[in-house]
């Protein structure tokens, strides 16, 4: 095991420090103070353990993977093997010693039809491999067409089990979307709510509010920041209708955690995001012919869009930033500031989101 691994990793993973560490591991606690992480290298077997224990660990244990990952990509030429221990336990409730191996886990799920179940070894007893890998964030390292299939697997899969889940599934879109731009030298925010508008702000029957992208924390900025008029609706429906509807099944689920932070009561912060989401269901149930744009002579038309596909390819993103750009030419998207987290995901931040990063550098 090559001398930095795990110090590269608690260097950069400061923000989640608890001030405990050691030369061989370290203790983190997420900002939410309900989730700890317990890394440890053993030097002799040559292994890396990551642990991550609360409520809903699959969130934090991602971000951390992630860390992990770029700090082992370092050390080039390692010859790395990833297992996940299995959940039975014996008679006595002590936990199974049995690892099973990474790939063979996930090339299981990708079988068609997949292989949903494996036998423990010790137990016999067969275990779900979607429980193993829940949680268990993608590796990079296969290559970026294989993250995205993967990624986009596991954004599926925990639809409809969200719940305290949010912060996950928020961070798998933004991974997912972010990599599929990564041959763009130019980027742009991913989350918004495009709704029918009240005419107060831009003037325009429909309007494109940015939010913050901080994970398990998503709110749409103060008005009228990051507030755009859309005088063509139709365009966006046509071309990224699919985008828009995944975009509302994550918005329904904000968690908190940004109230405290932004100094707001939860109640007020989810009429926020509810309202967002109650006027974009709207839209989206809309017939595409009921949408209407502005002419160049200021009249209202309809158009009757032809169905489109998800926003998926370098292309498709092309076209997003694009169509963002030009209502922000000044591309000052609201005062959001372009992060780059320590474990390399792109995220567009408010002020009081982006502080938390910036104090860990």
């Amino acid at each position: 095991m090559p001398p930095g691994i795990p110090t590269w990793f608690i260097a950069r993973s400061h923000r989640f420090s608890t001030g405990t560490h050691w030369r061989s591991g370290v203790l983190l606690r997420h900002t939410d103070g309900r989730h700890f992480a317990l890394l440890e290298a053993n030097r002799h077997r040559n292994t890396v353990e990551l642990t991550v224990r609360g409520p809903s660990p699959a969130a934090f244990f991602s971000v951390l993977d992630d860390g992990l990952n770029l700090t082992l990509e370092r050390f080039p030429g390692l010859d790395i093997t990833r297992r996940v221990p299995c959940r039975c336990q014996d008679d006595g409730g002590e936990p199974c010693p049995e690892l099973f191996d990474y790939e063979d886990l996930r090339s299981r799920l990708a079988r068609t039809p997949p292989r949903e179940q494996i036998e423990c070894r010790k137990s016999t007893e067969l275990v779900s491999v979607q429980t193993l890998l829940h949680g268990f964030a993608p590796s990079e390292r296969g290559g970026l067409r294989a993250t995205i299939d993967q990624i986009r697997d596991t954004v599926v899969r925990v639809d409809g089990k969200l719940g305290e889940q949010s912060e996950y599934q928020q961070r798998m879109f933004l991974k997912l979307q972010h990599l599929l731009q990564l041959q763009q030298e130019a980027r742009c925010p991913s989350v918004f709510a495009l709704v029918q508008g009240g005419r107060r702000l831009t003037g325009s029957a429909y309007e494109l509010r940015l939010y913050c992208e901080e994970p398990g924390a998503w709110h749409r900025l103060p008005e009228p920041d990051g507030v755009y008029p859309i005088t063509q609706p139709a365009n966006w429906y046509r071309r990224f209708g699919p985008y828009l509807q995944h975009l509302l099944t994550i918005l329904k689920h904000v968690a908190p955690l940004a109230a405290p932070v932004l100094g707001m009561t939860v109640d007020a912060l989810d009429q926020h995001v509810k309202a967002d989401c109650d006027a974009m269901k709207e839209l989206m149930a809309q017939a595409p012919g009921q949408l209407r744009y502005e002419d160049e002579l200021g009249g209202l038309k309809t158009v009757d869009p032809t169905p489109a596909a998800h926003a998926s390819t370098d292309a498709d993103f092309r076209a997003l930033e694009a169509m963002l750009t030009a209502l922000d030419p000044d591309r000052a998207w609201g005062g959001l500031s372009r992060t780059t987290t320590p474990e390399g995901l792109t995220l567009y931040l408010c002020l009081d989101h982006v502080k938390a990063y910036r104090q860990a550098v």
